[in-house]
């Protein structure tokens, strides 16, 4: 071997074996980075799965205790309020109380026996009261207690004032003072029940915090793990320890579970993991509290596991490394070889720098291929206006979610599409105009839209933003904005235009508006630095656009982040609201309506929600409609009201709906029928007295003839006549007895007894309704 050839060779073997222990090192480096990295995620998320289960299991548990309870609690407030529709407190309390001896003595003897029967058979209940103001406290368990006996007398004065028929109150009213002390929550019910005014008192059913204590049962996984129950000001209701807990630590933990299901407290030196969750009936929280040292003492066990597999692997990634090194570097020595060419000088100091002077030589070979793609490049360019419209609708619907981040990039800078610093996605709506008016007809989609789109690029020419409008299927106007000139971070360039872009929204919503004399809604999302979030953005924008119905149209809405599910259907509601149907009562229905209303505002559901929940109550209305025998109901609602109901966009288009096409015709025609049956059945009470007149007739007598109860007929009496009954019958009895005075000689007595009076009475009736008396009368 000559001693040219003999240095080449042992040049392309130096640089072979540096290149070899790079290749080597880099690897190696990179996999013990990888394994350490693995371990701790591996650990992170050992403890994060730990505390989610444990979360998981809390919160199916609470979740179970608290539907327990309330379902107690739900069945004996639907039991008092039983008992307050029965017919003694019906009728008892129609007329002001009486305080006497006698009149409060009766009056305990006919309740005492209905409260200690009720708590018979609610064992849940700890005693059953009832508070009469100004007399006193009937009590299943003590008996009659006098207003002077009561401790609580003017707290109870105070809940009767509160607003609320039926309420739960934090706390066990002290009925003597000789009870002991006692710690639990009590039903407070207003009575008469459903009447506004007169009210006399309160049913309260009292429940004692042992009882609660029972009903959360104990959970032994951990030491010193214990449950409790706060009421919504965070004031403790029960809980499962023995002894109790300090206030500082009961407030602590309600202030770490406020607005959060899940949350971590350090108190007096110790970590506490905590699950919560807040009751659908009462709004109470059920909270579990864990010591954190018991779910560490968890997850020890696979933090060394883990630290044993690492070194293991770590080995095996040594051997794995130095054999792929050698493996990678076959094909790489291979071409090399061939690219070689038979040169005999060397001018590389290693593989790389030898295949980079190899590569220069094929750079003039690309430069006629540039050439011939630049002049591709220039006619696609011709078509990008519609290919853009085109990538961003099918990158907003998620279509390019599989492509890395430097594919995207470059797709969009393709179409000129700089959409790595959006500042907001933009999905407008035009809605049915009031009155049914405008500029277009809700039927002409095409030119709406057509119209809103020139609008928003006219705008978007003149604002300093940038952007795309396109047109979507479900006739909803999307536009993609982003600021014209890009300054500091995108972070901070969100920050400082997000508001110049709600502003630029209200801008494009008001000349839409003026245009078209339509109601026009924007949902706005977001900004993103990141293309793939522009999906999440046009979700936030649609569900943002979706809750006009909730949050009013024709306006700029935004993601409401306290949405929640759509809870418990408000049945009492609909029970008040059927009834206030079936009685005619106009008012009342449209009040039950709004409160109806209210009450899924106040729940912040989903549009769905609400669509689901007005459907509910639409077949209560269509149902009451049949069990009254309304004639219209088949004319009602275009004669297809479900499918009606899903094309209104508002709550206040709901409301009026129900109110024009339901809750109006079947409440007049309620009231047309009912007044006519009050007027007959008046009349057929005026007929019986008079043909009865002459002896003892009562009220009762008379209200069974018409075959109503006497409370209704005494309302129903005095309202078409402007007379009580008793005060009817006198003045007709006097009538007659005048007719007799003047036309006939009878004696007095026979007069009176005609008239179906005693002389004595006769006399004195007479006398106080004309101011003279018989005789006197009849020389007149």
């Amino acid at each position: 071997m000559t001693p040219k050839r003999k240095l080449r060779g042992n040049a392309i073997n130096n640089r072979k074996r540096r290149l070899l222990n790079q290749i080597f090192a880099t690897s190696f480096a990179i996999t013990v980075l990888l394994l350490i990295l693995l371990g701790g995620l591996s650990n992170t998320y050992t403890t994060g799965v730990l505390e989610r289960q444990a979360h998981k299991a809390d919160t199916m548990y609470l979740k179970h205790t608290a539907d327990t309870i309330d379902k107690q609690l739900f069945d004996i407030q639907v039991n008092v309020m039983q008992l307050l529709s029965t017919p003694l407190f019906n009728s008892e309390f129609e007329q002001p109380l009486h305080t006497g001896q006698e009149e409060t003595v009766l009056l305990t003897q006919q309740i005492t026996p209905l409260l200690s029967a009720f708590l018979l058979n609610n064992k849940y209940i700890e005693d059953l009261s009832l508070y009469l103001q100004g007399v006193g406290m009937i009590s299943s368990s003590y008996g009659l207690n006098r207003v002077e006996f009561i401790r609580d007398r003017e707290l109870l004065d105070e809940q009767l004032r509160q607003p609320m028929q039926s309420r739960w109150y934090n706390g066990i009213f002290s009925y003597r003072v000789t009870t002991e002390t006692k710690s639990g929550v009590t039903l407070i019910n207003k009575f008469p029940y459903n009447r506004s005014e007169p009210l006399f008192g309160l049913m309260l059913a009292s429940i004692d915090s042992k009882t609660l204590k029972a009903a959360l049962g104990s959970s032994t996984l951990f030491d010193d793990q214990f449950l409790l129950i706060l009421n919504d000001n965070g004031s403790l209701i029960a809980n499962s320890k023995d002894s109790s807990l300090p206030t500082s630590l009961v407030e602590a933990i309600h202030k770490a579970t406020d607005h959060k299901s899940q949350a971590q407290l350090t108190y007096d030196g110790k970590k506490y993991f905590i699950s919560s969750v807040i009751s659908d009936h009462t709004k109470w929280k059920y909270v579990d509290v864990i010591p954190q040292a018991g779910l560490n003492r968890e997850s020890r066990g696979i933090v060394i596991m883990t630290a044993a597999l690492i070194g293991v692997l770590l080995l095996l990634a040594a051997i794995a490394s130095f054999l792929g090194s050698r493996r990678i570097y076959r094909p790489i020595d291979k071409l090399l070889t061939m690219m070689d060419n038979g040169e005999d000088t060397v001018t590389a100091t290693n593989d790389i720098d030898y295949a980079l002077s190899r590569w220069e030589q094929m750079q003039s070979s690309e430069k006629q291929l540039r050439s011939t793609t630049a002049k591709l490049q220039e006619k696609q360019k011709q078509h990008i206006p519609l290919l853009r419209e085109t990538v961003l609708l099918q990158l907003l619907q998620g279509h390019y979610q599989h492509y890395s981040e430097a594919e995207l990039r470059k797709l969009l800078s393709r179409y000129e599409l700089p959409l790595s610093s959006v500042t907001a996605v933009f999905a407008i709506a035009f809605d049915r105009p009031d009155g049914h008016t405008g500029k277009f007809r809700v039927y002409d989609k095409d030119l709406i839209l057509f119209a809103m789109k020139n609008i928003v690029e006219d705008l978007l020419r003149a604002s300093s933003f940038s952007g795309i409008a396109s047109q979507l299927p479900s006739d909803t106007l999307v536009v993609v904005v982003w600021p014209k000139e890009i300054g500091v971070s995108q972070s901070q360039q969100n920050q400082l235009l997000f508001q110049e872009a709600d502003e630029f929204a209200e801008q494009i919503r008001s000349f839409c508006e003026t245009y078209l004399q339509m109601p026009v809604t924007i949902g706005v999302g977001g900004g993103t630095e990141f293309a793939k979030e522009l999906p999440m953005l046009y979700d936030q924008a649609s569900l943002a656009l979706d809750s006009r119905i909730l949050r009013g149209r024709n306006q700029v809405l935004h993601p409401n982040k306290a949405l929640s599910s759509a809870g418990r259907y408000p049945i009492e509601l609909e029970s008040r609201y059927e009834h206030a149907l079936k009685t005619g009562n106009r008012e009342d229905a449209e009040m039950m309506l709004f409160e109806f209303a209210d009450y899924l505002r106040g729940l912040a559901g989903t549009a769905e929600s609400v669509l689901t929940f007005y459907t509910q109550l639409l077949a209560a209305t269509m149902r009451t409609a049949y069990d009254v025998k309304f004639e219209g109901v088949e004319q009602l609602g275009d004669n297809e009201p479900f499918i009606i109901i899903r094309r209104l966009k508002s709550m206040d288009e709901l409301n009026e709906w129900f109110i024009e096409q339901w809750i109006a015709p079947i409440t007049d025609y309620i009231r047309n029928h009912t007044e006519a049956d009050y007027t007959q059945m008046v009349e057929q009470a005026i007929t019986f007295i008079r043909a009865e007149f002459k002896r003892d007739i009562s009220l009762n007598d008379c209200a069974d003839h018409c075959g109503v109860s006497t409370s209704h007929f005494t309302r129903q009496f005095r309202r078409l006549t402007g007379l009580s009954f008793l005060d009817y019958v006198t003045q007709y009895r006097i009538d007659k007895a005048k007719e007799l005075l003047r036309e006939t000689d009878l004696p007095i007595a026979v007069i009176s007894e005609a008239v179906g009076y005693q002389r004595v009475n006769f006399m004195r009736v007479f006398k106080k309704l004309e101011g003279i008396t018989p005789n006197q009368y009849r020389q007149q």
